[in-house]
């Protein structure tokens, strides 16, 4: 049963809107699921997904938030819903999401501290 966690793409829609679905009860057709749609169309990166046996089994939102601090501004992330499909609850899997939002976060920091630009050009 081999899992792999990543970010979730456009055409992880319907998988991840049926996780929540179920993990959650919200009905196809609520206002719930409706604007959980629209948030993930709007930035379906903002989602990390666990799959397994290329099956999304598991999702977690993220909450970005740009605060400007005098003159620099901070990205901050929230972890937001983490929904387990009913048959995989109770195995660690949203657990398992938590470590690698924070590795995706921190590879995240340095890219902004370090650009690829500059980094490959030894600056």
């Amino acid at each position: 049963m081999p899992t792999i966690c990543r970010t979730a793409t456009a055409s992880d829609e319907p998988a991840v809107l049926e996780v929540m679905s179920l993990a959650f009860g919200r009905k196809r057709g609520s206002a719930r699921y409706a604007q959980d749609a629209v948030r993930f169309r709007a930035h379906p990166a903002d989602h990390q997904v666990l799959t397994v046996d290329g099956d999304v089994v598991a999702a977690l939102h993220i909450h970005r938030h740009e605060i400007q601090i005098v003159s620099c501004i901070a990205t901050k992330a929230d972890v937001g819903e983490v929904s387990v499909h009913p048959d995989y609850q109770g195995r660690g899997l949203g657990t398992r999401l938590i470590p690698e939002l924070q590795h995706r976060v921190d590879e995240s920091v340095l890219e902004a501290i370090f650009p690829p630009q500059l980094t490959a050009t030894g600056i």
